[in-house]
């Protein structure tokens, strides 16, 4: 299961991916911690990290000037 998620992500991202498995690791690993706050804390670092994934991705994609 890991590894279908870091092939995923590899083939989203490139050379993007490592960082951002360990980003989104991280994020899910806050969520599933535990109720209340914890969770609460990794919904909101989720939050801040998928915009940041997003432009990554985007910055990424583009050709080289």
């Amino acid at each position: 299961m890991n590894t279908f998620f870091k092939a995923l992500i590899k083939s989203i991202f490139g050379d993007a991916a490592n960082t951002l498995a360990v980003l989104v690791a991280a994020g899910v690993a806050f969520v599933l911690a535990g109720a209340g706050q914890n969770a609460l804390a990794g919904w909101g670092l989720v939050a801040v990290l998928l915009p940041a994934m997003v432009w990554l991705a985007g910055s990424y994609g583009r050709p080289k000037d």
